[in-house]
């Protein structure tokens, strides 16, 4: 492994992202079923990172906490969507397109500063569907799947279109989780 000081935060998670992968398939956890090993795995990941910047070799970690979030998010939850996933007030999420991903908040939808590449919506219908055990194609271009999350009742749909992928992400307002 080369020594570079990444150019930003970004290519930092992402170097720290690769390691955490390396070491979940090192140990054959499953991320998806074993987020506890995904989270010692990541705090493991950047507290060596930080020992390591204190030799100038790395840049340092600035919020080591908010790091090992992001790359349990990244590894074991639904990447850059999981923050939405995580709050009370989305009640829905959908991508029309990469650049255009939206959220539903108390009966009024926004378009977020979220931008996605296309790789990132791939990998997110991917894990959607690998949760559910369901597949999407031409045959069956709309899909319903049951999120893992603290909302049991979190629903994702899929639907293919022949320019790309619309995904919806839809979980009941937090008042409607209490009971």
């Amino acid at each position: 492994m080369t020594l570079t000081r990444p150019d930003s935060h970004a290519d930092l998670l992402d170097d720290l992202d690769a390691l955490v992968r390396e070491q979940v398939r090192a140990e054959g956890v499953d991320p998806q079923r074993d987020a506890v090993i995904v989270r010692r795995i990541a705090e493991d990941v950047v507290r060596r990172h930080d020992e390591r910047s204190l030799t100038g070799a790395v840049a340092p970690v600035t919020d080591p906490g908010a790091t090992v979030g992001e790359l349990i998010a990244r590894v074991s939850g639904f990447g850059p969507l999981q923050p939405f996933l995580d709050d009370p007030e989305v009640e829905e999420i959908w991508i029309n397109a990469p650049e255009r991903v939206f959220v539903a908040r108390r009966g009024r939808h926004e378009l977020t500063n979220l931008m996605l590449s296309s790789a990132q919506v791939d990998e997110l219908i991917e894990r959607m569907l690998k949760s559910s055990g369901r597949r999407i194609d031409i045959s069956q271009p709309f899909v319903c799947v049951h999120l893992r999350s603290p909302a049991a009742t979190d629903v994702g749909a899929i639907e293919t279109h022949g320019k790309g992928v619309a995904q919806t992400d839809h979980h009941p307002p937090h008042a409607a989780r209490r009971t």
